[in-house]
């Protein structure tokens, strides 16, 4: 699917941690949920959006949309985003000259739902629905059956409910794991994208979900196979949510070795970034998205070239 943008997402309230996520615009349900938790942001949190990248054909919009510090934006953007990819280079010019007009003197951002309205027609904004959306689905394909016609499967399904299905090419445009869209589909089959499905289907929402999705993006895989046997061996990983960058693995070491009455005496004394990193060598652990990741017994788990 092409994309519009590129957006930055952190959480903003007090004891915020350095979680944070960058999501490709449009992106779909899954992906929406994955960047949330990503970047530890709840709907009871104040939360920090902003487009940091355009894509080259949207450069001319960018001084006309600014930061947004409420979730529901999250999803106004992302429908801005899906509209913005429909228009062509001249609707595009257009809708700039209409923010420029709408920016005034100032020529500062234009409000969300505004621009929103200039892209997609008077009182459009009011019509969005602006909650996360619930995928029903584990995977969801879109098969071509004709030259004219496709369609969409969600999975998994019973393999003997595929029927004819089984062989047939697909695309994957959505998945409970979304940095499995590309390999589901070069595996090329719906039998195949089911089979990871059902596997996909069976691990329970939470902590060892996101284990799964951390030592994916950590260790890498070169097929949907490997991706399946990996995680008979996820009880081999240990995931440290808490850990976003090396001055929190040297602050946490810290506590380790110091009573906790000493600790913040010494903390501010203590170069974090080094200690970290020197502590992270020790474990052989890598940063992902969520959070330090390392083997249990400390060995090195990255596939060595």
């Amino acid at each position: 699917m092409e994309k519009a943008f590129e957006l930055f997402m952190a959480d903003e309230g007090e004891n915020h941690t350095e979680a944070y996520a960058k999501l490709l615009l449009p992106a779909s349900p899954c992906e929406l949920k994955d960047a949330l938790e990503k970047a530890e942001i709840t709907p009871d949190r104040p939360v920090y959006l902003e487009i940091q990248k355009y894509a080259l054909e949207m450069e001319c919009l960018k001084p006309y949309i600014g930061v947004e510090r409420e979730l529901p934006s999250l999803y106004a953007f992302n429908a801005l985003a899906e509209k913005l990819i429909t228009l062509d280079g001249a609707q595009r010019l257009g809708l700039a000259e209409q923010l420029k007009n709408a920016a005034g003197h100032d020529g500062g951002p234009v409000p969300l739902p505004r621009v929103y309205d200039l892209a997609a027609g008077d009182g459009a904004f009011a019509r969005l629905n602006l909650l996360p959306p619930e995928p029903d689905y584990t995977v969801l394909l879109k098969i071509r059956q004709n030259e004219n016609k496709t369609v969409r499967l969600k999975l998994p399904m019973p393999p003997e409910e595929l029927d004819g299905m089984a062989d047939a090419p697909c695309q994957c445009v959505d998945c409970r794991v979304p940095i499995l869209i590309n390999a589901i589909t070069m595996a090329g089959t719906v039998s195949q994208a089911n089979e990871a499905a059902l596997t996909l289907n069976a691990i329970p929402e939470g902590k060892r979900l996101t284990r799964y999705k951390a030592l994916l993006e950590a260790k890498g895989f070169a097929s949907l196979r490997e991706v399946l046997e990996l995680y008979d061996t996820l009880d081999e990983y240990s995931l440290e949510a808490d850990i976003r960058c090396p001055e929190d693995a040297g602050r946490k070491e810290v506590r380790l070795i110091i009573s906790s009455e000493e600790v913040e005496k010494v903390i501010p004394h203590v170069n974090l970034l080094t200690y970290g990193q020197q502590s992270m060598a020790e474990y052989n652990m890598v940063l992902t998205g969520y959070g330090g990741f390392c083997r249990i017994d400390g060995k090195p788990f990255r596939n060595q070239s």
